[in-house]
């Protein structure tokens, strides 16, 4: 939202000139004019798998990847 801003105050049109996506989809994003396209992460499945290899006495090594969510909306 920032970029946004920023880019607005110095003529730069967002999202005619210039393509902003935001991560986390904050609650503002969607509020946000123009609406902020954002990256949507699954908070609750990152914790679990985080947790889960903390407490893991056989801890791997290996990448855990859960998928993410791309919201789109005016700004991109």
């Amino acid at each position: 939202m920032g970029a946004i801003h920023e880019a607005t105050r110095h003529g730069i049109n967002a999202p005619k000139d210039l393509k902003v996506i935001g991560y986390d989809d904050t609650p503002s994003a969607a509020q946000f004019l123009p609406a902020l396209s954002t990256i949507r992460q699954p908070i609750d499945e990152i914790a679990k798998a985080a947790f889960d290899a903390v407490i893991s006495k056989n801890c791997p090594n290996d990448t855990i990847f859960i998928p993410s969510q791309f919201i789109k909306r005016t700004s991109g």
